[in-house]
């Protein structure tokens, strides 16, 4: 699929390449890679069935791909994702839409059987934020080095400003200030709820900063990205570090106390139950994890709201 391709335009066309940027910053680049991979995904399935990829969208043929993908174990929102992906590329190439009765409906049902399958499986796993320093504490810093304070600082900023894994890589040193209070203001620039790259500001408490301050005189890095790659001799190197390794040092410090399967989103999951436990009025929990809707606040915080529901405080004054 070529990338994000603009409607084809006479050659002597002024205005081709500006109107092409405009089209292509339409969609957004993590959204186009996405699209890219499901298109590539397609191209597969055709290759394997002996089909033509362009000639073959058709709701049929997409039906049967839908099929083959879902009983081979792919959920039904990458599903849904593909065929998105599927419909932005004849858009792109002026081709009708290969979508009708029987895709939409195929996916629909897709969606409830995951929905069935979803709630026969464990619940997806959270860290609360005591657990998190007890993670923290373990690191021993005295005779470490720059990687310790890094890891030590990732776990307190992602769980305490409640960040998803894109936004933790994408910090860079800027992004985090001091507040008037002693402890810190976090910048993020975009997300997955801001696509338009308006911006948030997050709080962390001085503890956390002060992790932060060491990470960074211990890389002797002012600005930047904030999470690099530390070598062997202890220097930081100048990228970014990519996000299945910030995952791998979160879950390998959280299996170092006893807690395994712990990723980035377990840990902002873990905040927020940490914070709804508390009493934290919805809303705020809300503006805390930058959510748009208030369904999914509530949503980590179902099993909290039902030891404290009006049942189990019944049994428990009854007790007393």
């Amino acid at each position: 699929m070529p990338d994000r391709e603009a409607i084809p335009a006479a050659a002597d066309d002024p205005r081709a390449d500006h109107r092409a940027r405009l089209i292509a910053a339409s969609t957004p680049a993590g959204t186009s890679r996405t699209y890219r991979g499901r298109v590539r995904d397609w191209r597969r399935w055709c290759e394997s069935a002996g089909l033509d990829h362009v000639e073959a969208l058709t709701d049929k043929h997409v039906a049967d791909y839908i099929a083959d993908r879902h009983a081979a174990g792919m959920a039904a929102r990458t599903l849904k994702t593909a065929v998105s992906a599927l419909r932005h590329w004849c858009k792109q190439h002026g081709r009708p839409e290969p979508v009708g009765f029987e895709v939409r409906n195929m996916i629909k049902g897709a969606v409830r059987l995951d929905a069935k399958n979803r709630q026969r499986q464990p619940r997806r796993p959270s860290l609360r934020r005591g657990d998190v320093q007890t993670a923290i504490d373990a690191i021993d810093t005295e005779d470490g080095g720059p990687i310790e304070h890094r890891d030590r600082a990732i776990l307190a900023v992602a769980a305490d400003a409640m960040l998803r894994i894109s936004e933790l890589r994408a910090l860079d040193c800027e992004d985090v200030t001091a507040a008037d209070d002693g402890g810190g203001l976090v910048l993020i620039r975009r997300s997955k709820t801001d696509q338009d790259g308006r911006g948030a500001v997050v709080y962390i408490p001085p503890a956390t900063l002060d992790l932060v301050r060491a990470w960074t005189a211990a890389a002797g890095i002012e600005s930047g990205p904030l999470w690099r790659g530390v070598s062997r001799h202890g220097h930081a190197g100048d990228g970014r570090i990519a996000e299945r390794y910030l995952q791998r040092i979160i879950r390998e410090r959280c299996a170092a106390v006893g807690h395994a399967g712990i990723t980035c989103h377990a840990l902002r999951r873990g905040m927020a139950e940490t914070l709804i436990a508390r009493g934290t009025p919805t809303v705020e929990v809300m503006q805390a994890g930058r959510w748009r809707r208030a369904e999914m606040a509530k949503l980590y915080g179902r099993g909290i709201a039902a030891e404290d529901g009006a049942v189990a405080r019944l049994h428990r004054e009854a007790r007393k």
